[in-house]
């Protein structure tokens, strides 16, 4: 950032060290995201008693405005009093990483929504954006460490949606992608009766 400052009137410069500027913020979001995925495989205490929606509703307000700085709208539908079975840190990751990922994906100006329910013995939550939307060739890999679909994007590391899949079967949950009209991603994770609890 210094060189680009002494570099203000020398454009060529400017572009070079824009780049390895890009590059250096990527390897750091990449060691942090490392560094947060190893800190959740080592949990070792028992799982507690959640309240999800509080959890879920925190966790969208904290990154709320990342949305807010490319004029997007968040809209949340999170029912009361959601209790679960599971590692407080790992579920706030899990929602922050779904959120983000939709942010990321989203145009500006898009609409991003999240939605906390209890249908029969199941609490589900789902994340929907109104971005591109992923091709059934894809899916399969999304989550899979370091893979990235838009190799251009500066700042994604591939292991969002891999903490995701890991935190989701640790709670003994399922994720479902599903096209969200007339176009975007939805994705849901379902907590079965493994983690519920009333």
């Amino acid at each position: 950032q210094v060189l680009m400052k002494e570099a203000g009137g020398l454009p060529h410069c400017r572009e070079g060290l824009g780049n390895l500027l890009a590059s250096i913020d990527r390897a750091a979001h990449m060691v942090g995201q490392l560094l947060s995925f190893a800190r959740l495989q080592n949990i070792h205490q028992p799982m507690e008693i959640v309240n999800f929606s509080s959890l879920t509703e925190e966790t969208s307000r904290e990154i709320f405005p990342s949305a807010l700085a490319r004029r997007q709208t968040l809209e949340a539908d999170i029912a009361p009093d959601i209790l679960i079975k599971g590692y407080v840190g790992a579920l706030a990751a899990l929602v922050r990483n779904l959120v983000d990922n939709a942010i990321k994906y989203s145009p500006e100006g898009g609409e991003i929504g999240i939605s906390l329910a209890r249908k029969d013995k199941n609490i589900i939550l789902e994340v929907r954006d109104n971005g591109p939307g992923i091709s059934a060739e894809y899916r399969d890999k999304i989550f899979d460490r370091f893979y990235r679909i838009n190799k251009s994007e500066s700042t994604g590391s591939g292991l969002g949606l891999a903490m995701v899949r890991w935190i989701a079967e640790v709670h003994h949950a399922v994720i479902e992608l599903a096209n969200n009209t007339p176009h975007g991603l939805i994705i849901r994770i379902i907590f079965h009766d493994e983690a519920v609890r009333n």
